[in-house]
C-alpha cells in the first residue's frame, strides 16, 4: 500500500496536467524526454536552470513538482505546489495536487491532521471548479 499512494498522486497529476505547459515548448519537451528516459536528475537540472531566470513561473513550478513526484520526493513537490498557490491562488490543480499529497501522507502515517489538511485543499480546488477534487472530498471525514 505504501507505494500505491505516491503512484496515485503521480497518476492524478499526469491526468490533470495536460494543458498547463504550453509556453516553454522546447524546455518542456526536454524535461519530458528526460522523464520518459527515467532521468529525473536531468529533468531537475534543466528546470532549475530555467527557474534561475524565471523563479516565479508557475508553469515551471508545476512541472518541477511533477518531476519531484516521479522522484518520489513528496515534500519538495508539496512545497512547489504550495508556492504555485501563493503565486496563483486560482490554480485549482495545485490545490488538488497538494491535497492529494497531504491526504496520501495522512493515510500512510495514520495522521488525521494531514488527512484534514488534504481535505481543506480538496475543498478549495472544488470551489475553483476542479471536478476531481469533488470526488476526493467524498473520501474525507
Amino acid at each position: 500500500m505504501k507505494h500505491f499512494i505516491p503512484v496515485l498522486v503521480i497518476a492524478t497529476f499526469l491526468f490533470t496536467s495536460q494543458s498547463f505547459a504550453q509556453g516553454n515548448d522546447e524546455l518542456i519537451e526536454n524535461v519530458r524526454t528526460a522523464l520518459n528516459a527515467d532521468n529525473p536528475t536531468e529533468a531537475l537540472l534543466t528546470l532549475n536552470k530555467a527557474m534561475d531566470e524565471s523563479p516565479n513561473n508557475t508553469e515551471l513550478l508545476m512541472l518541477r513538482a511533477e518531476v519531484y513526484l516521479k522522484h518520489m520526493d513528496l515534500g519538495k513537490a508539496a512545497t512547489d505546489f504550495q508556492r504555485v498557490i501563493r503565486l496563483d491562488p486560482q490554480n485549482a490543480k495545485a490545490y488538488l495536487m497538494v491535497g492529494n499529497i497531504f491526504y496520501s501522507q495522512g493515510n500512510e502515517e495514520n495522521s488525521s491532521d494531514k488527512i484534514e489538511r488534504g481535505c481543506k485543499y480538496f475543498a478549495k480546488a472544488k470551489e475553483l471548479g476542479d471536478k476531481m477534487a469533488a470526488s476526493m472530498l467524498l473520501k474525507c471525514p
